[in-house]
């Protein structure tokens, strides 16, 4: 067997201006080493610390086999024009050297992406590695005063995102379809939904709504609904541009 310790600063070479502001200037780094007689490493109590973030973790490989956990928490920022408050998150990793699983957990008060804020989001990661652009993707929170569930096969693409498979609730509300978008925002947002269930303004609406370059490229929907001031009973509404 073989025991060890290491300790040190370390100063991340980023050229990535905004994650080199989320990472800081230097990052502390301690932990433990065991060599096991039988080749397996295990290594414990490792701890990142810096400026904006903390980390601790541990993991063993072993013929060939991983197993690890890790924890993060990092303070209020932003990063590719999404804002968040205080954030913690826990990944696990199991699996073999070179198809690794690997799943997470990502909490924060508040974020805000696109002029839009979800409140008490609860996100949780399903993924392979190498290639940990793709997985399946659960959100949870408060959007609007009222409860959003967000669940979907994701992807990060060259410059953008995508979802597939997508299944949403916002209170009585309920949307499918698929979406993906890229670094212009909305502008850059295309989507292929169905929309159905109890409108916030009361009444219900079935119908599919496509959006193309963050523009509306057709809406059918069958409305009905009754507020202060407008009646509608199976209202077929057609809306476009």
């Amino acid at each position: 067997q073989i025991v060890g310790t290491v300790a040190g600063d370390v100063r991340p070479v980023v050229a990535d201006p905004e994650l080199a502001a989320l990472i800081g200037e230097e990052l502390t780094v301690d932990g433990s080493f065991l060599r096991e007689e039988g080749g397996g490493v295990a290594v414990t109590d490792v701890r990142v610390g810096g400026e904006r973030l903390t980390g601790e973790g541990s993991g063993r490989v072993a013929d060939g086999t991983v197993s690890a956990v890790a924890a993060l928490s990092m303070d209020a920022n932003t990063l590719r024009g999404v804002a968040f408050e205080p954030l913690s998150a826990r990944f696990d990793i199991t699996g073999q050297l070179g198809a690794l699983a690997v799943s997470g957990n990502i909490t924060t008060p508040r974020v805000t992406a696109y002029g839009e804020t979800l409140e008490g989001m609860d996100a949780s990661i399903d993924a392979a590695l190498p290639d940990a652009r793709g997985g399946s993707l659960r959100v949870a929170g408060q959007w609007r005063d009222a409860p959003l569930q967000v669940i979907a096969d994701g992807a990060i693409v060259a410059g953008g995102w995508s979802l597939s498979s997508l299944e949403a609730q916002w209170a009585a509300l309920r949307v499918n379809g698929s979406a993906s978008g890229d670094d212009r925002g909305m502008r850059g947002i295309d989507a292929d939904i169905a929309v159905s269930g109890a409108l916030p303004i009361g009444g219900e609406i079935d119908g599919r709504v496509t959006v193309a370059s963050g523009t509306l490229n057709g809406a059918r929907a069958l409305a009905d609904f009754e507020t202060d001031t407008l009646a509608l009973s199976k209202a077929v509404v057609d809306l476009d541009g």
